[in-house]
């Protein structure tokens, strides 16, 4: 199983930095997920892991061999693409041992190969079948039979979901992980799917512009996030603007717009100082008379999310909260005045940016 160093890696195109002064090590058998917008830099990460691109900088390490300079071919890694990318002129079977094929395995090698990957991944009854023959995710099944069979400890999986159907998209994406860890491989899974990187993954990274915005457990990441444009990347999110009106060594009093105020546990920040307070919806209720630790606000939409409902309140803050209820529970409706409570252990508080809160979470 491969441990993988990236010390302070950079890419450029010309005047674009595609990927700025990174340093990561994933570990031996580690399930590695990798998330953030569109041209944050995440799939020019994977391509310099992979070969496919020499760093500007930095040093790439491989089970502590620096590889900057070596070919893909000789990496010893599979790679799963975004476009499932199989050769239609080939049956299922021929696809698949198509590593060892050109590495001149011997026949029996091959066939014993062969029959493993395609068991894995239950497809040997189709090994005839050609790629139109086959759904997308079974096509996309034969593309990973055909990097397990390259029999590398180093799996790639660059958005290798993306193009599936939603349902068939959940199934896979628990098949990818029970795989990498029945075989013990270290795996890079790149995706723009905040679920899917919080659910396949030991460890997820999150990208912004170039740049590892933060790494760690997909439920600290979703839970505890310690930067804002994790909070809002990865699920829903709400914020509220204010000041600190008074502190001690339990409670901070958060002084909001409008003459509201909300109580939550102290950070390092101090009385007077700008911040900014995050909850995830799931984690507001209402109440129908006024509560500690309530804000007034109207119902401006009811949205029926299928398990819950999510309400759009404004608050009188003038500030937007979704609050999301489970069904069943009662009904309220568009319009009507409610207060939203807001639980201080599930409530976090973060020095307001300088350059605002807008910016800072900004996904360009």
């Amino acid at each position: 199983m491969p441990r993988v160093e990236l010390r302070n890696v950079s890419k450029r195109f010309g005047k674009i930095v595609a990927v700025d002064t990174t340093n990561i090590t994933i570990e031996n058998g580690e399930y590695l997920s990798i998330v953030g917008p569109s041209g944050c830099g995440k799939t020019t990460l994977v391509k310099l892991i992979s070969g496919v691109w020499e760093p500007t900088e930095g040093e790439i390490l491989i089970d502590g061999k620096k590889v900057n300079k070596v070919p893909t071919e000789d990496r010893d890694l599979g790679y799963v693409f975004q476009s499932i990318a199989l050769f239609p002129h080939m049956s299922v079977w021929e696809n698949t041992i198509y590593s060892p094929y050109v590495k001149n395995k011997p026949e029996d090698e091959r066939q014993r190969i062969g029959e493993d990957s395609l068991r894995l991944v239950n497809l040997l009854e189709k090994k005839g079948l050609f790629p139109s023959q086959l759904s997308g995710g079974a096509q996309q099944k034969v593309g990973l039979a055909r990097a397990l069979s390259s029999k590398a400890k180093l799996l790639i999986l660059d958005e290798p979901l993306s193009a599936l159907d939603a349902r068939v998209r959940i199934d896979l994406r628990y098949e990818l992980r029970r795989l990498v860890k029945r075989l013990g491989l270290t795996a890079i899974h790149v995706t723009h799917d905040q679920e899917e990187a919080l659910s396949v993954a030991d460890r997820t990274v999150v990208m912004r512009k170039g740049r590892i915005v933060e790494k760690g457990s997909p439920r600290q990441l979703y839970e505890r996030p310690s930067h804002l444009f994790t909070a809002n990347f990865v699920g829903e999110a709400n914020f509220l603007e204010g000041n600190i009106k008074t502190k001690s060594e339990e409670w901070c009093s958060v002084e909001l717009r409008n003459q509201q105020f909300l109580s939550v546990h102290p950070t390092n920040a101090k009385v007077g100082d700008p911040v900014v307070l995050f909850i995830r919806p799931e984690n507001l209720r209402f109440c129908r008379e006024f509560k500690a630790n309530s804000l007034p606000g109207t119902v401006k939409e009811v949205q029926f999310m299928g398990s819950y409902l999510r309400y759009k309140v404004m608050l009188e803050t003038e500030e937007t909260a979704l609050v999301d209820l489970q069904i069943p529970h009662e009904r309220i409706n568009a319009g009507e005045r409610v207060m939203v409570e807001f639980d201080p252990i599930d409530t976090i508080m973060y020095e307001r940016p300088p350059e605002g809160l807008r910016e800072v979470l900004r996904l360009e």
